[in-house]
């Protein structure tokens, strides 16, 4: 599962809320519709104070504008370049700088939108093992590289939330049971009967890592450097709540 998001071109990456100036719009119901939800997907937990952490952590209040219904940010008119970081290259120049360049001569009159598929650190299967969600692969480039093609154009990206590298620090922390980190990774349950699950891999979908409570079998729907993240722990949500708002 990959999360992409979109930035309006001519404004920069940023993580302040819009308010509402009208009052007869605001979202008045924004925290009865949070509620709503969060009981539903975590039943043990007490919704009212997850929602008011998570409404901290994503700067969300009521005053702001409530959302329009049916919303669509696609059109027949759109053109989208998708294109890995490094996918265009020049000598002496880092790659995301370079694909700017190229999408300005030969492309800015043809497409309005740029997929750029995940360009964090990454150890494996070309950046979706990802290290570290707050930076920019170095090789590639920097937040600045990134918002410079957001200035110019509808830019969607890949955050890849349902799995991280095994390299992670997040993961490194699950294997020695200390925050953040140790409760964020999908492990086998007892009895757990996952013999219905069919996914394109010839590696098993449990792979068993040593941690300081011995061995645990942790999920890897797409290999034993892809650890899949356990979204039933309210603690999941409220980190990529954070990143989302980085």
């Amino acid at each position: 599962m990959c999360f992409g998001a979109f930035t309006k071109p001519s404004r920069k990456i940023t993580g302040s809320s819009v308010r509402c100036n009208k009052p007869e719009v605001a979202d008045t119901g924004l925290e009865h519709r949070l509620v709503a939800h969060l009981e539903v997907i975590y039943p043990d937990i007490d919704p009212a104070a997850l929602k008011d952490e998570l409404m901290t952590v994503m700067r969300l209040s009521n005053d702001m504008c409530a959302p329009r219904s049916h919303r669509n940010d696609w059109d027949q008119s759109d053109v989208v370049v998708i294109a890995y970081g490094d996918s265009v290259c020049s000598d002496g120049e880092k790659p995301l700088v370079t694909l700017k360049r190229f999408l300005d001569q030969r492309l800015a009159n043809l497409i309005d939108t740029v997929h750029l598929l995940p360009f964090f650190p990454w150890s494996s299967d070309d950046g979706f093992a990802v290290i570290d969600y707050t930076c920019v692969n170095d090789a590639l480039g920097d937040w600045e590289d990134v918002e410079a093609i957001a200035a110019d154009y509808r830019l969607m990206a890949d955050l890849v939330i349902n799995h991280s590298s095994s390299r992670s620090r997040w993961f490194e922390n699950f294997k020695r049971g200390v925050s953040p980190g140790k409760n964020y990774f999908r492990t086998r349950r007892p009895g757990e009967d996952v013999s219905r699950v069919v996914r394109p891999r010839s590696t098993p979908l449990f792979h068993t890592f040593r941690t300081v409570y011995g061995d645990v079998e942790v999920w890897c729907t797409f290999g034993p450097d892809q650890v899949d993240f356990d979204f039933t722990e309210p603690d999941v949500l409220l980190e990529f709540a954070r990143i989302v708002r980085f």
